[in-house]
């Protein structure tokens, strides 16, 4: 069974990690993943990524948006109707929320992902702005919206906003904070959720 899952959260909450655990652990139990991330590693993703420097606003946030429905078209679609599962690291709440950096509204970038694919599920993770502040300062800044001052607290707030978003327009989330757990014991909540033999496991 096919299966489509993103993961979205502030700079520094450990998405990266997440995806990888939890892409093993899907394989482990038998699935065929595909992990990808977005922008997507397309022509029009890299220059999406690499523009992120110079690109504010509308202009960026087009870029990233388009990127999305390429990819939803060309890689995400076929891969779920070959019965691949698909995990994507980011996705439509990273746009309601990185974008609203740029003072874009939270309505206008709705509608511009509203015939975005739908997720099997959406994972959310987040963390005390404390503690991402401080996973941040020890790594390089890449995005320039890393080294907005109290970026951290703003993305926080964003984040769950964008996620009362999603569910209010049914999608299936689920929010796991990242303070003090280890990758491992994350991935096997998105797991349990995922699985609804286990869904009864989950503390909410």
């Amino acid at each position: 069974m096919s299966l489509f899952v993103t993961v979205d959260g502030p700079n520094g909450v450990g998405k990266t990690t997440f995806v990888e655990v939890l892409t093993a652990r899907l394989r482990d139990a038998g699935a065929d993943v595909l992990s990808i991330r977005e922008p997507s590693n397309s022509e029009l993703g890299n220059f999406a990524r690499s523009s992120e420097q110079r690109l504010t606003g509308m202009a960026l946030a087009v870029l990233v948006v388009a990127d999305r429905y390429l990819q939803i078209e060309t890689v995400i679609r076929p891969a779920l109707n070959e019965g691949k599962t698909v995990v994507c690291n980011r996705y439509v709440a990273s746009t309601l929320a990185l974008q609203r950096l740029d003072d874009i509204p939270l309505d206008l970038l709705w509608s511009m992902n509203a015939q975005a694919l739908v997720p099997d599920l959406s994972v959310l993770l987040m963390a005390d702005p404390e503690v991402i502040e401080g996973r941040l300062a020890e790594r390089d800044k890449v995005s320039r919206f890393e080294r907005m001052p109290g970026i951290s607290v703003r993305e926080t707030a964003y984040f769950a906003e964008a996620f009362d978003r999603l569910r209010a327009a049914g999608y299936a989330t689920l929010e796991i904070a990242t303070t003090g757990t280890p990758p491992d014991v994350a991935a096997e909540r998105a797991l349990a959720y995922l699985d609804p033999s286990r869904r009864g496991q989950l503390s909410e």
